[in-house]
């Protein structure tokens, strides 16, 4: 766990399906590298996607096969959430 301005965080890697039910949590260590540590443990069982698929991953993830994270720092789709007068 990290200790950052008094707070205590734990950082998780979680997949889910198209329903939106969890198909795999694992704990682990800062950032990028629970999902390093994620496809490199036996351990871990983590289904990695087939060739052609990618999961969808958050910016703090690096752009890497079979997973697609955006470009940091772009909003994507703001102006579908604009308040309009």
């Amino acid at each position: 766990m990290q200790r950052m301005k008094n707070n205590v965080t734990q950082n998780v890697l979680c997949t889910c399906d198209f329903n939106m039910m969890f198909t795999y949590v694992y704990l682990g260590w800062k950032g990028a590298k629970v999902l390093l540590d994620t496809v490199t443990n036996l351990e871990a069982n983590f289904s990695c996607p087939l060739r052609g698929s990618f999961y969808l991953v958050d910016s703090g993830y690096p752009c890497t096969g079979g997973f697609l994270s955006p470009f940091r720092g772009e909003r994507y789709h703001t102006q579908e959430y604009q308040v309009r007068g």
